[in-house]
């Protein structure tokens, strides 16, 4: 079967990788996409995307244009342009995004705001 969160990251973009087995202490400011397999304890900015493995753990904030999360999130999650839940992750948090795509088996524990791409420019590129 093929994993759709391998696929999330373009040929020749800037990617951040964080491997599994591997943690990180303090946030982390990206001007690029981010790939998060192990755990940060720590907040994420970053202006492309953010994509969470299966195995990932975060706790702290995600804050972005489009996100695709496979793993544990403790924190709020603001995706710009899409969020998409896999049918196991779990975010224990606030969600704030133009686009949700859930995938059933998905979790989250928290409030939803949506709006439509555009009307509000998130504040992912500014703090970024």
């Amino acid at each position: 079967m093929i994993n759709p969160i391998k696929n999330i990251v373009q040929a020749g973009q800037n990617l951040n990788l964080l491997v599994e087995g591997s943690t990180i202490q303090g946030d982390l400011h990206a001007k690029g996409d981010v790939r998060i397999d192990g755990e940060l304890r720590g907040n994420i900015h970053s202006t492309g995307r953010v994509a969470l493995g299966p195995k990932s753990k975060v706790t702290g904030n995600v804050i972005c244009q489009y996100a695709d999360v496979g793993g544990l999130i403790q924190g709020n999650v603001e995706a710009a342009e899409s969020l998409t839940l896999r049918a196991h992750c779990r975010i224990n948090g606030d969600i704030k995004t133009a686009r949700l795509v859930v995938e059933e088996g998905a979790q989250f524990s928290g409030g939803c705001s949506m709006q439509p791409a555009g009307v509000e420019k998130l504040r992912t590129v500014r703090e970024a």
